[in-house]
């Protein structure tokens, strides 16, 4: 079975994902006709099956967990098939869940609906989430507005937030940090 714990994947690689686990019924079909006595088939016949029933030509080892990589099965060429479909799935749902709260979120900032969150728009969200917090735990919309801004055009879109939150977490922009602890500080998850 496959750890629990996912691989950093960019949005070309989740889309994978994704059509793997919506065409999982075909592909664990084929895959079982394929399977030894251990539900175990090769990384080559994963690789055709992929290619013959998606179209897609991909290589397993780059879709899969660290973890996998350094086990016993990796390491012979073999994969578990259905810990991997297990995996798509994992990864689809939460792919999913988070882009609706991600959408959801862009909508309450979007306050005049024109697909962008301007400064003043972000600023006042930022105003309703500190509103409850302690002084030292509210966040600064100025620091955290320029982290999310990433093309600098002074508005925010969905894409770069989404980009910021698949690829990086940050911390340190609470308005409590002065400019000489304030490192912008992103760390990966």
């Amino acid at each position: 079975s496959f750890p629990g714990k996912y691989i950093k994947t960019d949005a070309k690689h989740q889309k994978i994902l994704e059509l793997l686990n919506k065409y999982k019924p075909y592909l664990e079909k084929q895959f079982e006709k394929k399977a030894d006595k251990n539900g175990k088939i090769s990384a080559k016949d994963w690789e055709n099956i992929v290619f013959l029933e998606l179209g897609l030509s991909l290589e397993y080892s780059k879709f899969v967990p660290e973890e996998v990589r350094r086990g016993s099965d990796f390491l012979q060429g073999l994969v578990d098939y259905k810990g991997f479909l297990d995996y798509c799935k994992a990864r689809s749902k939460t792919r999913n869940y988070h882009s609706q709260a991600l959408h959801a979120i862009f909508g309450l900032l979007d306050e005049n609906g024109d697909g962008v969150v301007t400064f003043e728009e972000f600023r006042r969200g930022c105003e309703l989430l500190n509103h409850r917090l302690p002084h030292e735990e509210q966040f600064d919309a100025k620091r955290l507005f320029e982290l999310l801004d990433k093309n600098e055009s002074g508005v925010v879109e969905v894409q770069e937030l989404r980009d910021v939150l698949e690829e990086k977490q940050i911390k340190n922009v609470r308005s409590s940090s002065s400019p000489t602890n304030f490192s912008g500080e992103i760390y990966y998850p």
